[in-house]
């Protein structure tokens, strides 16, 4: 299998975790992640904790066995597409591009991929 995880299963992951996150994180299959993603993280953290915590976080979850994933101009235009269709956050669109760059499912918890078609999604 083939995941690409939203910000929403990181931070859950973080906050005490997600028995599916973990598995998935644990297992063999292939994680990616948007770097859009992994700066809503952060800026997550960052707001609700501080930076020193921000970054304690940021550098342990960005060296779990995940790949992270900048956008390039395809994925940005597709990430421009998923945001009018659905109404999406940037963030969302981009975890969305990427996920079907990809050839992966959505790990989140997050309603608004309720609507998604394009990839299948792991609730959490």
């Amino acid at each position: 299998m083939r995941y690409c995880l939203d910000s929403y299963a990181i931070i859950s992951l973080i906050q005490g975790g997600d028995g599916e996150v973990k598995r998935i994180i644990s297992g063999d299959g292939e994680k990616v992640m948007s770097t859009v993603n992994a700066a809503e993280v952060y800026n997550v953290i960052l707001r609700r904790r501080g930076e020193e915590h921000a970054d304690e976080k940021f550098t342990w979850f960005t060296k779990l066995d995940m790949e992270f994933v900048p956008p390039d101009v395809e994925i940005a235009r597709e990430a421009g597409r998923f945001k009018m269709r659905y109404s999406f956050a940037l963030g969302d669109a981009f975890c969305l591009a990427t996920a079907v760059s990809a050839e992966c499912q959505i790990v989140t918890g997050d309603s608004r991929f309720g609507d998604v078609s394009e990839v299948e999604i792991v609730w959490i």
